[in-house]
């Protein structure tokens, strides 16, 4: 229709200067982010849906028209964190370098844990946090691969022991005062216990000292 662009043009340019996401992908983003934020912080029955369009900038409408519900946003959200921190460990060379660098994804994406952490305490289903796991998939693969070309003892379930990684740095990430006060070691760096903790399961699974 005549004038369709005369129209669209400066609107799009007043978004762009309002500094408000536009465009699907730009609404989704910043949704997703705002989602993050607020989940971690005040839980997923504190956050309403107008909260986080508020946050994100956009219409509450949006929100419902690209996720359908709050459930759904979360589950996005969730999602959305564990792509990005599939992307930090997905190049790791050793199964060694593949644990220290989950483990340090883990402190980067705060959000995503304590999201995580939330829902469980919540008392929501495993169906409310995923509907596929890319990081422990990825991990369970690495590891019997590892087991294949024999740096690896075979001798153990990789399940369990991918089981055993994620109790470790996600314990220790969200129990890491108490961890060290109850086990007497509030004197020692947290960075140095985490070394030795590495090592010695390192060295339990693969039948050599570190």
């Amino acid at each position: 229709m005549p004038g369709t662009r005369k129209i669209t043009k400066p609107v799009r340019q007043a978004q762009k200067k309002s500094g408000r996401p536009f465009g699907r992908d730009d609404v989704v983003a910043a949704v997703i982010n705002a989602a993050g934020e607020l989940f971690s912080r005040s839980g997923f029955d504190g956050v309403s849906i107008r909260d986080i369009a508020k946050k994100a900038g956009v219409n509450h409408g949006l929100i419902h028209r690209h996720f359908g519900s709050k459930e759904n946003l979360r589950r996005s959200t969730l999602q959305h964190m564990a792509d990005a921190m599939l992307a930090d460990i997905r190049d790791a060379g050793t199964l060694n370098e593949l644990s220290r660098r989950a483990f340090e994804s883990l402190e980067k994406h705060e959000r995503f844990w304590r999201v995580l952490a939330r829902t469980i305490l919540d008392g929501r289903s495993t169906g409310d946090m995923h509907r596929r796991y890319p990081i422990a998939r990825h991990m369970i693969d690495r590891v019997n691969a590892a087991m294949k070309d024999g740096t690896l003892r075979n001798d153990i379930d990789p399940r369990m022991i991918v089981a055993a990684m994620f109790s470790f740095s996600c314990g220790f990430i969200m129990f890491e005062p108490f961890i060290l006060a109850a086990a007497g070691l509030e004197n020692s760096k947290a960075d140095d216990v985490r070394e030795e903790i590495f090592s010695a399961a390192m060295s339990i699974l693969t039948g050599q000292k570190s």
